[in-house]
């Protein structure tokens, strides 16, 4: 496997998608019933293939993700054959990164950072494994997909 199995409430989720591909591989749902019963190991190993599938689609989608910490905010950027990452980081208290008003108060500027004594780090390399990879790890460690806008409106601070 390139990245992990999915978990059974995420296979639930795609049941459709599972049910085309075993279609697709020319399995019926007879067959399937045969492999869970008969050839579990089988069974196993084309619910490995399906995850990869599936990972791999999710993954080349995402080009940008965010990872909230209560008193810093990582936004990354991913390219064809390198990321970038941009790091807000408090000294103070006052503001909590996991909750939305106060980010979304620093993303529109309405939330003076001055007064938070703000440490803004950014930075460019090249993929150590490869693209996918490397969104995969930081996703398992809980970053999650955000939008463009997120992105450019954090860059600004850069400026």
């Amino acid at each position: 496997m390139k990245f992990r199995r999915l978990k059974a409430e995420e296979l639930d989720s795609l049941e459709e998608d599972f049910i085309q591909f075993l279609a697709s591989n020319t399995v019926t749902a007879d067959d399937w019933k045969s492999m869970q019963n008969n050839a579990p190991e089988k069974a196993e190993e084309m619910i490995d293939v399906f995850s990869d599938v599936v990972w791999d689609k999710i993954l080349g989608n995402i080009k940008y993700m965010q990872h909230r910490f209560p008193q810093e905010l990582r936004v990354y950027k991913f390219d064809e054959n390198e990321a970038s990452a941009i790091v807000l980081r408090f000294k103070s208290n006052g503001i909590d990164l996991t909750n939305n008003d106060d980010v979304q108060g620093i993303a529109t500027g309405k939330i003076d950072l001055t007064k938070f004594s703000p440490e803004v780090l950014h930075g460019t390399r090249a993929y150590r494994s490869n693209r996918k990879q490397e969104i995969f790890v930081l996703m398992e460690q809980g970053a999650k997909p955000c939008k463009e806008a997120f992105w450019l409106s954090i860059a600004k601070m850069l400026n």
